[in-house]
């Protein structure tokens, strides 16, 4: 039944998905990256997964361009929040 209703307010989801600490490999090659991603359906037109393989922590927006055309614009603020997030956990602190 809960299937049966859309979540209306539900517009973009995030999902943060801890993957492994250890590298890798597939086929006797080491696998360098790994790339999170969220399709989108009916309603939900921009997705931000959020995915950490060993020292390496990727986000994956998936969006779609004729409804959210600003999604470049989303992920600069993801880039230049980061480096904020990184400087209050260094220093023990919560972010404002």
């Amino acid at each position: 039944m809960a299937a049966y209703y859309p979540q209306r307010a539900v517009t973009a989801p995030a999902t943060n998905i801890p993957g492994p600490r250890q590298r890798l490999a597939m086929g006797g090659r080491s696998v360098v990256e790994l790339w999170p991603c969220i399709p989108i359906a009916l309603r939900m037109r921009t997705t931000v997964a959020i995915l950490s393989y060993g020292d390496q922590l990727t986000f994956g927006i998936t969006g779609d361009y004729d409804t959210t055309p600003d999604l470049d614009a989303l992920a600069g603020q993801i880039a230049a929040e980061i480096p904020v997030l990184l400087a209050h956990a260094r220093r023990g602190g919560s972010p404002d």
